[in-house]
């Protein structure tokens, strides 16, 4: 087993562990969740997804959380886990733009052209002068043309 398997088989445990004793701890939940986007800063994905679920496991239930392990899901390509990720982040707080951009990201890598389209179709509600989501969205609508 390589340094980085048991690092992560390591941190599973950590978790597991954590969620069993793990009371909530507003300083440990910022530690994690800093530690976790200091990960995925370094490309470190799968380390920064254990990071923000003992972020999760000390109490810090909040848009930010779930919005960086999408992130960080996605960059593994996990992209049904980081849709179901991102919609948490989007139930804490409806107008996230970026959290609406990552979901029709990830259901576009799925596949989901529909989903995604009305994705994007909500950023652009809350945001109508997004380029991003203004040239997805055309993307997606010339693959239904052609």
């Amino acid at each position: 087993m390589n340094h980085l398997s048991l690092l992560i088989l390591l941190a599973c445990a950590l978790v597991c562990v954590m969620t069993v004793t793990a009371d909530k701890d507003p300083q440990q939940a910022a530690i994690w969740f800093d530690k976790g986007k200091d990960l995925a800063s370094m490309a470190s994905y799968a380390e920064a997804v254990s990071a923000f679920d003992m972020s999760l496991t000390f109490g810090q239930d909040d848009e930010a959380v779930w919005l960086e392990k999408g992130k960080a899901l996605a960059r593994l390509g996990k992209y049904a886990e980081a849709t179901k990720t991102l919609e948490k982040a989007i139930a804490l707080k409806p107008d996230d733009i970026e959290a609406w951009t990552q979901k029709g990201d990830a259901l576009n890598w799925l596949g989901k052209n529909n989903e995604a389209l009305q994705a994007y179709e909500k950023v652009l509600e809350l945001d109508p002068k997004n380029s991003y989501a203004k040239l997805k969205k055309n993307i997606i609508q010339n693959l239904r043309a052609s």
